[in-house]
């Protein structure tokens, strides 16, 4: 063991989701439950009981709202191929 973490879901696609209706990108799990949920401006935290130890919690998911305008400056637009084919 390392002691160095993986970040939520890496390497699993069924973990990463970008939704672009609403424009948020979501890594690894999201959960309803009440008091499992914080929000802090356009990031939502998903949270589970640390198995280890109940006094505290781990983090399952995280979504990012306004996805574009956060992320947009470390991409490059890529434009179609012209002509298709």
């Amino acid at each position: 063991v390392t002691g160095e973490m993986e970040p939520l879901g890496a390497g699993r696609d069924d973990f990463t989701r970008y939704d672009p209706a609403m424009d948020t990108l979501t890594w690894g799990v999201t959960t309803d439950a009440p008091g499992m949920v914080s929000n802090t401006g356009d990031i939502t935290v998903y949270w589970q009981p640390d198995p280890e130890d109940a006094a505290d919690f781990e983090p399952i998911g995280v979504a990012l709202r306004n996805a574009t305008k956060h992320l947009a400056h470390y991409f490059v637009p890529v434009e179609p191929p012209a002509g298709g084919g």
